[in-house]
C-alpha cells in the first residue's frame, strides 16, 4: 500500500516534469522560430516604407510633369501599399504566434519551478526507469548538448545511445544545481 503510494506519488510527479520539459521545449521552438520569422520579415518591412517615402517625395518634385507622373507614381505606390499590407498581415501572423507561445512558456516555467531535490532524488533512484523518464532524460540531454555513450542493447547485438547514465551522472547527481540550472 505505502509502494503503491509512493509510485502514485513518483509518476505523477514524473508527468509534471515530462509535462513540463514537453511545455518549455515547444514553447521555445515556437519563441525562437518567432523570431526568426521577425527578423526575417523586418527588411521587408523597412524596404517598403523605403519605397514608400520615395513615392511621395517624386510626387512632390514632379508637379509639373503631373499627368505623366501621375500614372507611374500611382503604379508604384499600388505596390508599395501591396507590400505594406502583406508586411502587416506577416506582423500581426507573427504577433498572433508569440501571443500565443508565450502563455505556454509560462505555464512550462511554472511547472519546472515546482519541482524539488526530493523529486529529483527519486528520479535518480531509478535503476531502470520508466520510458517516460528515459525520454525525458534525453531530451534534456539534447537541450543541453550532453553527448550520449553508447552502450550494447538487451540483446548483446549493436550499440545504443544511453542518455540515462549522461543524465543520472551529470545532471541528476546534484538536484539542487539541476534544478537551479533549468
Amino acid at each position: 500500500d505505502l509502494l503503491n503510494s509512493k509510485r502514485k506519488e513518483v509518476g505523477s510527479k514524473r508527468d509534471k516534469l515530462q509535462n513540463g520539459l514537453d511545455k518549455l521545449e515547444y514553447a521555445e521552438r515556437q519563441v525562437a522560430q518567432l523570431e526568426i520569422d521577425l527578423k526575417a520579415k523586418q527588411p521587408v518591412l523597412a524596404k517598403t516604407l523605403e519605397e514608400v517615402k520615395a513615392t511621395s517625395e517624386i510626387v512632390a518634385k514632379e508637379k509639373e510633369a503631373a499627368n505623366v507622373t501621375k500614372t507611374k507614381v500611382e503604379k508604384q505606390a499600388n505596390r508599395a501599399k501591396i507590400k505594406a499590407d502583406e508586411c502587416k498581415a506577416i506582423e500581426d501572423d507573427a504577433q498572433k504566434d508569440l501571443d500565443s507561445a508565450l502563455p505556454l512558456l509560462d505555464q512550462a516555467v511554472k511547472i519546472l519551478k515546482e519541482l524539488n531535490e526530493g523529486d529529483i532524488t527519486i528520479l535518480k533512484s531509478f535503476v531502470q526507469p520508466p520510458a517516460a523518464v528515459v525520454m525525458t532524460m534525453e531530451a534534456m540531454c539534447i537541450m543541453l548538448k550532453k553527448a550520449p555513450i553508447l552502450v550494447l542493447d538487451k540483446n548483446g547485438n549493436k550499440r545504443v545511445k544511453d542518455y540515462w547514465s549522461v543524465a543520472k551522472r551529470e545532471s541528476l547527481a546534484n538536484p539542487r544545481k539541476f534544478i537551479q540550472g533549468i
